[in-house]
Parts: C-alpha cells; sequence; structure tokens
C-alpha cells in the first residue's frame, strides 16, 4: 500500500468482521472505490447453516438498489428514442389501468420512476415464475387504489417501477431481465450477477438469515426470495459487492462503463441524480430512483434495498472519485455497515461525514403523549396504502394500530414532537422506535389528509 492511500484499506477485512460481529450480522462483502482503485473484503458466512464462507465473489440479493439499474434501462430507451420518458405511461400500455379506470395522462414515464407515480406502491401479488409474469402483474394493477394525483406528491413506489420495467419488455419485444442484461448489465461489463433460482447455483451465493428468538441462533427462512414479477422493483438481481460498486462509478464516470464505452449521455446522468424540484411531504427532492444526502463536500449520493433478510447498500460522491457498496444477508445489515464501516472509510478517503437521524435522537414534547378529543381531531382516522392504518384516541392517549393481512396488528403511542410530527413508541417509557408525521393539504386544513411514515404516504379513507 502506498503512502497516499488511506490506511483504513490496510486491515479492512479485519474491519468488516469486526462490524458483522457486533451487529451480529451473518455474512457481508464491501467494496469500496477511491482515485482510481478497488478494495473489497468479505467476512462471515454466504449461509451460516451449511458452513459457507462469504468472499468477494459471493452474490447477494440487491433488493430496491435494482431500481436505480431499472431507470438506467428507461433513460437507454429514452436516448434511443424508443420512448419518451415525459410521456404519457398509456402510449406504451393502453390498456393500464387503477382503480378499474384507464390511468390519467399525468401518468407520465417520468413520474413511474421518480416516486410520484401516485398508485398503491407496495403491490407484491405474485404471479408465478412464468416469462411473462409482468405482464399480469401490470394488468392486475387494475384493482389498486390511488393514494394521491399522479405528480403531486412523493411517495415511494414499487408497483410504479414494476409498471415501468414492463414498458421496456413491450417496447424492446424482451422480457425485462432479458432487456436489463441486454441493455445494461453487460454493457457495464458485470461479471457476477444473477436473477432466478436456477441461475444463482452457478455462484456462492449469499442466503438470507434471521435469528431464532428462542435459540439465539442464525436461521434460514422458508421463503429466500421474493415474486420474480417484481423484479423491476427489485426482487431478482443478485450480485458481487465489486459488481454493484461498477455501477456507482459508471455515475461518478458521467455514463461511462469501465471498458470506455459510453451508455448513458452527461445529461442523462445530470438527469438522474439531481433533483427536478420538490414536492409535498417535506419539500422532498424528487429524483430518479436515488436518494441524497448533504455531505460537506456535496451530496451524498445513494440507495439501498431490501428483500427477504437480504439489504444492500451503494453510494457515490460527485467530483470526489469515491464510491461504496455494502451487501449482507439479513435485514438492514448493508446499511448498517455503512453508517459505521462505510462512514469510517469515506471519512478517511474524502474527509467527508454523515449524520443520519437516529430513532434515540427523537425529543418527545413535554406531555407530547397526552390528548385529548380536540387536539386528537385533526389526526383521528383511517388511512391506507395496502396496510391500513388507524389512528384513535384511548383515554388520553393518541394510538396507532396498523392492520394488515400478511401480519398481526401492532399498535403504537403516537408522541408529538414537532407540530405535525410524532413519534412512534410501543412503550412511552421506552426510546421511540422511529418518527411519522400527518400531511396536511392546507394550512388550515381541519384534518389529515396523508400519514407519512417509512418514505411512504398514506391517504385517508375515513374521517371521523
Amino acid at each position: 500500500m502506498s503512502a497516499t492511500e488511506p490506511t483504513i484499506f490496510a486491515d479492512l477485512t479485519a474491519r468488516l468482521e469486526e462490524t458483522i460481529a457486533a451487529q451480529n450480522i451473518p455474512g457481508a462483502s464491501i467494496a469500496a472505490y477511491y482515485k482510481g482503485k478497488t478494495y473489497e473484503a468479505a467476512a462471515g458466512f454466504a449461509n451460516v447453516p451449511a458452513k459457507i464462507a462469504a468472499d468477494t465473489d459471493t452474490i447477494f440479493q440487491i433488493g430496491s438498489v435494482t431500481k436505480t439499474f431499472n431507470v438506467v434501462l428507461l433513460m437507454k430507451l429514452h436516448e434511443q428514442g424508443v420512448i419518451d420518458i415525459d410521456a404519457p405511461a398509456s402510449r406504451y400500455l393502453p390498456d393500464l389501468k387503477v382503480e378499474n379506470k384507464p390511468v390519467p395522462d399525468a401518468l407520465t414515464v417520468r413520474s413511474l420512476l421518480d416516486y410520484t407515480a401516485g398508485m398503491e406502491g407496495d403491490f407484491f401479488g405474485d404471479f408465478g415464475p412464468s416469462p411473462n409474469a409482468l405482464e399480469k402483474y401490470v394488468n392486475a394493477t387494475k384493482d389498486l387504489r390511488w393514494i394521491h394525483e399522479p405528480g403531486k406528491m412523493r411517495n415511494y413506489n414499487s408497483t410504479s417501477h414494476c409498471i415501468a420495467g414492463r414498458i421496456a419488455e413491450v417496447v424492446t419485444e424482451e422480457f425485462y431481465n432479458d432487456a436489463l442484461t441486454k441493455f445494461v448489465l453487460a454493457p457495464l461489463g458485470l461479471e457476477r450477477f444473477a436473477f432466478y433460482t436456477h441461475d444463482i447455483a452457478r455462484y456462492r451465493t449469499a442466503v438470507g438469515h434471521r435469528v431464532n428468538p428462542a435459540s439465539g441462533e442464525f436461521e434460514i427462512p422458508d421463503q429466500l426470495r421474493m415474486a420474480h414479477n417484481l423484479s423491476p422493483a427489485g426482487s431478482s438481481v443478485t450480485m458481487a459487492a465489486r459488481d454493484l460498486l461498477k455501477f456507482a462509478i459508471f455515475f461518478l464516470d458521467q455514463g461511462v462503463s469501465e471498458n470506455g464505452a459510453r451508455l448513458l449521455k452527461k445529461k442523462s446522468i445530470r438527469e438522474i441524480i439531481d433533483p427536478s424540484k420538490t414536492l409535498p411531504p417535506n419539500d422532498s427532492e424528487i429524483m430518479m430512483g436515488w436518494a441524497s444526502f448533504p455531505s460537506e463536500k456535496g451530496r451524498l449520493i445513494a440507495a439501498n434495498g431490501e428483500t427477504i433478510e437480504n439489504n444492500a447498500f451503494v453510494a457515490f460522491l460527485p467530483g470526489e472519485e469515491f464510491a461504496i457498496a455494502a451487501l449482507a444477508n439479513t435485514t438492514g445489515g448493508g446499511t448498517n455497515i455503512f453508517l459505521s464501516l462505510g462512514r469510517e472509510i469515506m471519512k478517511a478517503c474524502v474527509g467527508v461525514s454523515i449524520d443520519p437521524p437516529t430513532a434515540g435522537a427523537i425529543e418527545i414534547a413535554e406531555n407530547g403523549f397526552v390528548f385529548d378529543a380536540e387536539s386528537a381531531a385533526p389526526y383521528i382516522g383511517e388511512y391506507f396504502n395496502g396496510p391500513t392504518f388507524v389512528v384513535d384516541l384511548d383515554g388520553d392517549s393518541l394510538k396507532l394500530t396498523t392492520r394488515q393481512e400478511s401480519a398481526p396488528p401492532q399498535t403504537f403511542f403516537l408522541g408529538k414532537v414537532d407540530k405535525h410530527k410524532f413519534a412512534l413508541a410501543v412503550d412511552k417509557k421506552q426510546p421511540p422506535l422511529g418518527a411519522m408525521q400527518f400531511v396536511f393539504q392546507a394550512e388550515n386544513a381541519p384534518q389529515a389528509s396523508h400519514i407519512f411514515w417509512a418514505n411512504r404516504l398514506f391517504i385517508r379513507t375515513e374521517s371521523n
């Protein structure tokens, strides 16, 4: 290692081993890029019961990070003149419906990619292993409901990315994973990636793990992968950390792959990662697929993805020759590795730090858990986006109860933090689990129109 290289890379494997031990992560792989050089490490197990070690060739599911690849695919087709990204989605899918009605022209291809589409965002229907499963999935969106008017608000949306993926199928006459490979993955020079269960057998593949509450040991869940028809949103793509890192470097290089070929124009790269506007809630930056975080040297562009007990994180800092990817085979693992070891690497390389908020830092106002009928009235009601949230007054406590078919109900106390922002707590005496807020269409509106929680909007369906 030369004197100019950060010393943190000298013991990267040992640092990763310490990190996964401290965070109870079964296995992980990390790859970082700095000033033209790539550094890699792996630790733990790809499969704990089978005692298969994780190495730097191990492939992990990247989950919703796939959405950023989906954006590149659609933008490439836009550059080729095959689609117009600002055209109505119905131009390419004339039978597309939501709430059993044809979708409005305001539902553009761009809105499908930048989280402003407006329909329910977490439709995870399984239409089997057949190659035309995505077509069946999109036909079923007719039964979904609108959460907001297209283009007017931001709501994280897996459904819309699947619809965008179907557009790619229609215009290329290729099944989605074939189109993604042909137009994006292969031109980028990615080497270790797979989609389906029978594909991953070619590689050392990480499987998801969770902790058995009785034994405290890692176990593998019965379901290893989500429905393949959700591939454009993140159910299928599985790759090594170094290949995910190549994708981030492609953005640093403004659309040029590692072999020097231009895949996207510089203008298209800027269009993807530069915010086009801000929208409710919270003046959210509207970007295609990615998110950003402020730092001392500009915006850190990042994405994370979660599937069944797999988690991925990737980020890059434009103008600083720095990118990083972390993959792990347990819930939240890749993101947590970045927030600990990854941030140390970024600080050592480019002197940049980010300070993400934590649930424990949420400060509840004095008497924030105490409500009466008048103070609770603006919030009470039912809210929907797949699951239903019921907010009601129980004595002097404001409570939120979740209802969904696939999980037992959960109830949280709501503690006032600031104006319409609340902390969620299972126990008033314990640190809150996170934060949410009620969204009002107008400053003087008597009741909230939406709840914003976990990057998702839930629309009021019943007023009290």
